[in-house]
């Protein structure tokens, strides 16, 4: 059975639950780096012009976990620095580059890109932004770009099918290397960047 199907055949919340569990995931433990966020909301929303669930619950699951993944991605920042990986070199440089040139509008710009939405919550972290400038920056642009998402999966179903045979793989591949890099970290590899020393010039 195609993943597509086997997505529609799930129960709602099972939908809604394994979405939002692989968003906090993709923004908050870098896994968006390899698999993008905006596939899982375009999906969403072509499973929501399906029926499968409500626009309402859709929406309020996308928004919730974009922000939860943005706050997660902060908290990381604060307690573990920016990890200087091979993985994230490129990126890092990328998103350091937009956070010195716009500092908190960063935050804002960020979510329309990857490593945006990945890097720049940890670098803003990291380089002591205040919790409550990060805050009132993340909350209406995750909404905003969280929405926008899922009203293009929405209204563009019929043009965006092929996107729904990615989100069974994206789903499962968000939280197999999410779990695989957990344990890696377990194992203690060179510690990342801490606070105040990283890369962001």
């Amino acid at each position: 059975m195609p993943v597509a199907q086997w997505l529609g055949h799930l129960p709602g919340g099972w939908v809604l639950a394994l979405t939002g569990l692989a968003m906090v995931i993709e923004a908050g433990l870098l896994v968006g780096l390899m698999i993008p966020g905006t596939t899982l909301l375009l999906t969403l929303g072509i499973l929501t012009q399906l029926g499968v669930v409500p626009l309402a619950a859709s929406l309020a699951t996308a928004v919730a976990a974009t922000v939860l993944g943005a706050q997660l991605g902060f908290w990381r920042g604060t307690t573990t620095g920016v990890p200087l990986t091979r993985l994230v070199e490129r990126p890092l440089g990328r998103a350091a580059g937009l956070v010195a040139r716009h500092g908190g509008r960063a935050v804002v710009i960020g979510h329309w890109s990857s490593f945006g939405r990945n890097l720049v919550p940890r670098l803003a972290a990291a380089g002591r932004m205040p919790y409550k400038t990060f805050a009132t920056a993340v909350v209406p642009s995750g909404a905003l770009w969280a929405t926008a998402m899922v009203l293009i999966g929405y209204t563009q179903a019929a043009a965006l099918q092929h996107y729904a045979g990615l989100a069974g793989p994206c789903v499962a591949v968000v939280l197999v290397v999410a779990l695989i890099w957990t344990a890696r970290r377990r194992g203690s590899s060179p510690g990342p960047a801490r606070p105040g020393r990283h890369p962001a010039r």
